[in-house]
């Protein structure tokens, strides 16, 4: 993953994935100052999302650190910056509970527990919802 000027001038390379990797869905932290992503293991175009771990790095590349070691699709900072929510995947890769967890992976708890649900796409952004008059 590379950060560039919107010039095109200045590629940064923030991300370097094994080979066999690739590292996708980028969130960056509130304050600016890391970027999240989720890195996919045996890549191959598709499924992306369902066998990655999030991954943690500093805005200019440095300390790289591996923040999940269960399997992770989407995930979104708090707006104030002090948790990470992610979609977890089972097994059988399908989409599962949401977790949270400190930016440094620490304190990751499960907040749905449901069996059978799937649970995907978090985000800390309110949803309206509208129901039609009786």
């Amino acid at each position: 993953m590379y950060l560039i000027n919107v010039d095109g001038s200045n590629q940064t390379q923030i991300t370097q994935p094994p080979s066999s990797s690739e590292d996708v869905a980028p969130a960056w932290s509130p304050d600016g100052s890391k970027i999240t992503v989720a890195r996919c293991f045996n890549s191959n175009g598709f499924g992306c999302y369902t066998t990655s771990h999030l991954w943690g790095v500093n805005a200019d590349g440095s300390n790289p650190t591996k923040l999940t070691d269960t399997l992770a699709s989407t995930h979104a900072w708090s707006p104030d910056g002090t948790k990470i929510i992610f979609g977890s995947v089972d097994d059988s890769l399908e989409p599962r509970d949401l977790f949270v967890m400190n930016p440094d992976g620490s304190g990751l708890t499960n907040i749905t527990n449901t069996d059978g649900t799937r649970e995907r796409s978090p985000s800390w952004q309110a949803l309206p919802l509208t129901l039609p008059n009786p």
